[in-house]
């Protein structure tokens, strides 16, 4: 091989490996992420949506709005003066007494006497008598078996939600209950209904109604 060769060939390879160490010691470029083409990429994290609301400020911001509210609320009193509230009306029921149970509840069972039971009752509203300007007598036929007491009450007035009662009445036996009721205006309709009570058990009778006179 001729000098020249020689040195031919030694040029070329010293540029070969010029060549090749500059191509393996240049660092690789990273991808630019185009923001504008994707703007949910982001290499820090996930970017929000837009127009997402911050939800710890939405939520302060709701409550603060509830808060206001609160300060202007009024009360409509109104209600109080409308017709059907005022004709709201307590019903004085007597409600008795319970079935009373053993007289003595650590004693053996069937040591001591059984516990009394409520019997039927029956009871029917009369038509009113001895009608004047501001009183009139309610009647009720009662029907009752055995010997549980009972205890009769009228309930009256103007219209057949009544609104008044009379006092309490026993009765051990059957036969007719009669009650004087006192305080009426005259020349007034009212409506009259007979109401028993046994024990736990309420028996209401039907309506019936008169005209005071004048």
């Amino acid at each position: 091989m001729s000098k020249k060769v020689k040195i031919f060939a030694i040029v070329a390879l010293v540029l070969a490996l010029i060549i090749g160490a500059t191509t393996f010691l240049k660092p690789n470029d990273k991808p630019v992420v185009n923001n504008k083409a994707n703007p949910l990429a982001s290499t820090t994290g996930t970017v929000p949506l837009p127009g997402a609301p911050n939800s710890s400020s939405s939520t302060a911001d709701e409550f603060s709005k509830v808060l206001s509210s609160i300060n202007s609320i009024t009360i409509d009193t109104t209600i109080f003066k409308n017709r059907a509230y005022m004709l709201l009306r307590d019903y004085p029921v007597t409600l008795g007494t319970d079935v009373v149970g053993r007289a003595d509840p650590f004693a053996p069972i069937g040591s001591d006497a059984s516990s009394p039971v409520v019997q039927d009752v029956s009871v029917q509203t009369l038509q009113a008598g001895k009608i004047t300007k501001t009183t009139a007598e309610a009647g009720a036929q009662v029907s009752v078996s055995g010997s549980a007491p009972t205890t009769i009450i009228f309930e009256y007035g103007t219209s057949d939600t009544f609104g008044s009662a009379t006092a309490p009445i026993n009765v051990t036996k059957n036969g007719a209950v009669l009650s004087t009721l006192t305080g009426l205006s005259p020349q007034t309709q009212y409506f009259v209904r007979a109401v028993a009570v046994r024990g736990s058990i309420t028996t209401t009778a039907n309506i019936t109604s008169f005209v005071t006179s004048k």
